[in-house]
């Protein structure tokens, strides 16, 4: 038995998982948006009079504030030289006195919070609290270009160490093993007994996406020698050992004649290494390394080629190389960012787009061709970024937490008879209602169309027939369709992602317009709510009797200490009152007492979001309010941000606003760019093909 496989072996093995990820990156923080450029915002405020309006705002706070709130303070600093620092810190909202904390928190305020207001000792003069307010409500909104900046230095990220998220391990896995026995026997394998060992892995934290999660525990370690030992397995039975070392030899024999797999002679043996790792690890071994040699060592004592075969693919699936993104293949550059390696470059593009490790055409560009020379690289990026499917089903699923849509339930209540008489509620419905979602944004990506149809589009590509049902839709929506071609559902009611069934169901009976307003507020717009939830909130009651449900939870969040926040949130929720709690559209509103249909009631949807978005705007409904979002500065740094978490895997949303990816990403959207240039964006710089070293 191979030393590693033994619990002495296990416990040292744990250890070079970890150590053996991390030594190269020694000294090698996560790339952060914020470190693109360590100056302060240069943005000053435009007139004299807004300079005017800020010095007083400072000296009010340093009289009033800074003996508590100081550097270091465990209360925080209150006292900032930019508005920038003021605004990044959440203590102010541009143009928003209502949802900015640093003036809502104060005593003066119109709507206090009891027991959390500043200054302890009392209100401050009247005089001081009217230069806070002007300055606050005097203050301009960044404009686009201000939210994103591009500095001419700005650096490579510094690619920290960090393990394959689960898609990552499944796709390449499914990859590697669909060579030596295709592509239904690898999926067999993989839905087989391999399953319970993937099922072991621990979850990834999809907060706020799945591949942002950094954590590597002993459960990762555990699962993955299992895992290991049951890959193995698998790959060597006596159905699929021949198979699997002569697809690998085969790749290119080098000095490997007359192959038998029972007895391999040394030559097999290392032209099975070098082929396979090649395709597991994403580049060739290292010469020199004593990489060949290490797993040479496993075929030393092993009683039959099998044996030796089965311990070096243990070994294999358990080495850092495959298990962690690892960017050590660079050549140093004096005075600037290192070098990726050809396979590295084409390692980062494999992943990004495919979540996968390199296929045979990109290892073949790898070894042949230069991918840090622009001509070649544009080759590799054009050929990866034009079927991205698996990247984009993961970042959709994650941004609009579609894995979370909650199970079909059947709550035993006659409204919800009546929303779904005719329909057949299940599971089924729940995962075609997903499906559509994921569908749309492929086609939109597909088609070339321009990324605010995300937000405006009315294409259906619904087959399933209940959800068909629920918007009203004769047909199915074609295998393949195009602009001419495709179902389209009444403009009217339906416009993006926002409108369909599978973001607005919530398995019970009534909209919910507040969970409804939250999630848009966090999905598209990036917005948060200012202000605390009072202690008393989980006793609210909403009332009954003939009334909407916007008129419901209009009521019950009327008092003083919830006006705060659901003065923010409810309109936007509003804003899709015409959809029940199914997605199904409705001009009225079936009203229920007690369990007794009583009548139907006009759906009223419009709101203002002045609250919410400090935008003076009069909405008509979710259409109105979806198309609205597509051209708003709001939805464009939004998503620009949403997707610059999830491919650099940022642990949070970034706050920062000096980035050349995020400017290059918001700058499409502007211009109306399609889905596929937004998604290639961050590709597209010579700075995806280096690195910089840690110091």
């Amino acid at each position: 038995m191979s030393y590693l496989r033994t619990a002495a072996g296990k416990r040292l093995k744990y250890l070079l998982l970890g150590l053996a990820a991390l030594l190269p990156f020694q000294n090698c923080s996560p790339f952060q948006p914020g470190q693109l450029n360590n100056a302060a915002s240069s943005r000053e405020p435009d007139t004299v009079a807004n300079a005017a309006r800020f010095q007083a705002a400072k000296d009010v706070i340093q009289r009033n504030c800074t003996a508590c709130h100081y550097a270091g303070a465990s209360g925080g600093p209150l006292l900032f030289e930019t508005e920038d620092e003021y605004r990044n810190a959440r203590l102010i909202t541009a143009g928003s006195v209502s949802t900015s904390k640093l003036i809502t928190r104060l005593r003066n305020y119109t709507a206090p919070i009891e027991g959390r207001n500043m200054p302890p000792t009392g209100p401050i003069s009247a005089q001081d609290f009217a230069a806070l307010t002007s300055w606050v409500s005097s203050m301009p909104m960044p404009t686009a270009t201000e939210l994103f900046t591009c500095s001419a230095d700005e650096p490579a990220a510094q690619l920290d160490a960090r393990r394959l998220s689960k898609s990552e391990m499944l796709n390449s896995l499914r990859r590697l093993l669909s060579r030596p026995f295709g592509a239904t026997e690898a999926e067999q394998i993989l839905t087989g007994s391999v399953a319970t060992f993937l099922d072991r892995i621990p979850n990834d934290n999809r907060l706020p996406f799945s591949r942002s999660d950094r954590s590597f525990e002993s459960g990762h370690a555990d699962a993955y020698f299992d895992l290991a030992e049951e890959l193995a397995n698998a790959a060597t039975n006596s159905a699929r050992y021949s198979r699997l070392v002569t697809t690998f030899v085969n790749y290119s024999p080098a000095g490997c004649t007359n192959l038998n797999v029972n007895t391999l002679s040394a030559a097999c043996r290392d032209a099975f290494i070098n082929n396979f790792l090649l395709r597991l690890w994403g580049r060739p071994l290292e010469a020199g390394s004593g990489e060949l040699v290490a797993y040479q060592a496993e075929f030393t004592g092993a009683a039959t080629s099998l044996q030796a075969v089965n311990n070096f693919l243990f070994r294999a699936f358990v080495s850092p190389q495959f298990l962690h993104h690892l960017y050590t293949d660079v050549t140093p550059v004096a005075g600037g960012p290192a070098n990726l390696s050809s396979f590295a470059i084409a390692r980062r593009l494999s992943y990004h787009f495919q979540l996968a490790n390199l296929d045979e055409a990109l290892i073949q560009l790898a070894s042949t061709s230069n991918l840090s020379e622009d001509t070649n690289y544009a080759m590799a990026l054009n050929a990866l970024s034009q079927s991205p499917a698996p990247m984009l089903q993961d970042f959709v699923d994650d941004w609009l937490k579609l894995y979370k849509i909650r199970s079909i339930a059947t709550p035993s209540s006659a409204k919800w008879t009546q929303i779904t008489t005719g329909l057949t509620v299940d599971n089924n419905m729940r995962a075609a209602m997903r499906q559509e979602i994921l569908d749309l944004v492929g086609y939109l990506h597909q088609g070339g169309r321009p990324v605010q149809e995300l937000m405006t589009s009315n294409v259906s590509t619904a087959r399933h027939p209940d959800l068909m049902r629920v918007y009203g839709q004769s047909a199915p929506a074609p295998a393949t369709f195009n602009e001419t071609t495709a179902i389209r559902l009444p403009a009217d009611e339906r416009a993006g992602l926002a409108t369909r069934a599978g973001y607005l169901y919530n398995s019970s009976d009534t909209e919910r317009p507040v969970m409804r307003g939250l999630h848009v507020m966090s999905d598209f717009l990036c917005a948060e709510v200012k202000g605390q939830i009072p202690p008393d909130a989980a006793m609210t009651v909403i009332p009954s009797g003939l009334l909407t449900t916007r008129e419901k939870y209009e009521r019950a969040t009327a008092s003083s200490s919830c006006t705060g926040c659901h003065a923010q949130i409810n309109p936007i929720g509003n804003a899709f009152a015409n959809y029940n709690a199914f997605g199904g559209y409705q001009r009225t509103e079936p009203i229920f007492v007690d369990g007794t249909y009583r009548q139907d009631l006009p759906v009223n949807a419009r709101v203002n979001v002045q609250a919410a978005l400090q935008d003076n705007v009069e909405i008509e409904d979710g259409v109105a309010f979806s198309r609205w979002m597509a051209t708003s500065p709001h939805f464009r740094a939004c998503l620009t941000k949403q997707y610059q978490t999830y491919t650099q895997r940022l642990p949070a949303m970034p706050t920062a606003t000096s980035s050349c990816d995020m400017l290059r990403m918001s700058e499409v959207i502007r211009n109306n760019g399609s889905l596929s240039d937004f998604l290639r964006a961050p590709a597209a710089d010579a700075r995806f093909r280096r690195r910089t070293l840690s110091q």
